[in-house]
């Protein structure tokens, strides 16, 4: 697989993002640990990949109160409904 040099560029981007804010990765270690045991051992149950489980980082930060700028809610916006079907 060929990696085109415009995804590499974004990737450093984002990786010097995350590595230059401490107190983000602080706080969202903190928030993801009381979910991540669960979601981990679920997606192991269902035989999903356990990847899905590091998904809230994106949509939500792991933040339960979390909204997006479209107003999504946080742990909302994939319904139970659309996570069966994918299952």
């Amino acid at each position: 697989m060929v990696v085109s040099q415009s995804i590499i560029s974004a990737l450093k981007v984002k990786k010097s993002w995350f590595t230059s804010r401490q107190d983000y990765l602080n706080r969202l270690t903190a928030r993801a640990s009381r979910y991540i045991y669960h979601t981990v051992r679920e997606a192991e149950r269902r035989n999903i990949p356990t990847e899905l489980a590091l998904l809230p980082v994106i949509e939500s930060s792991y933040d339960p109160s979390g909204t997006s700028s479209a107003a999504a809610a946080a742990y909302g916006s994939l319904f139970q409904v659309q996570a069966v079907s994918m299952a």
